[in-house]
Parts: structure tokens; C-alpha cells; sequence
């Protein structure tokens, strides 16, 4: 959420019109969205980074799934609060009566 402008005398370029462009610099270098998760695609963010630097081997590798990294963090997250918290209270409270694990 905001807007981006460039100054007069920047060597930038506007990728998309609106309110808040997508812009880059002109020499390829530096790029910037507003389209926010676009790069959690695994074949989007592959291609995109082939595109960008086509001799160089992906760090990643293949067999990188965005999607399972996710939702692994997702999981050690809810772990920790399930360890902190106390989550039946709290649904209670809310106005969920069974807690559901």
C-alpha cells in the first residue's frame, strides 16, 4: 500500500500505469511490484530468475516447493503457540466451545 514516484531526474521506467506504478531502472538492474506474493509461484519465480540470470544455476534447485515451505513455518508457528498458549481458553472465550486440533 502506497505510492511510488520517481523523482524528475531518475532513469527509471513505469512497467504499469496507475496510482502506484511497478517501475525499474532502465538498465535491467532494479525492479519493484506492488503485486504482492508474485514470486511464490515455483514456476513463475523460476522462469523469472532463468530470465534474469540465464547462466546461472538456480540455489533452490528443482525441487524447491514454495507452497510446502510455507506451510512447514506454518506449523512450527502454531506449535509454538499451541506450546504458549493456552488455545481452548481462548476459543472458548471467543465462542468456539470444542477445541479442535
Amino acid at each position: 500500500m502506497g505510492r511510488t514516484s520517481a523523482k524528475a531526474d531518475a532513469d527509471v521506467m513505469t512497467l504499469r500505469d496507475g496510482e502506484s506504478a511497478d517501475m525499474a531502472r532502465r538498465d535491467g538492474l532494479v525492479w519493484g511490484t506492488y503485486l504482492h506474493g508474485l514470486f511464490e509461484n515455483d514456476a513463475l519465480r523460476t522462469a523469472f530468475l532463468s530470465w534474469m540470470v540465464p547462466s546461472a544455476a538456480l540455489a533452490a534447485g528443482d525441487d524447491f516447493s514454495y507452497r510446502a515451505f510455507k506451510e512447514e513455518n506454518y506449523d512450527l508457528l502454531a506449535s509454538v503457540v499451541e506450546q504458549h498458549v493456552n488455545v481452548a481458553y481462548v476459543l472458548e472465550k471467543i465462542g468456539i466451545n470444542k477445541f479442535r486440533s
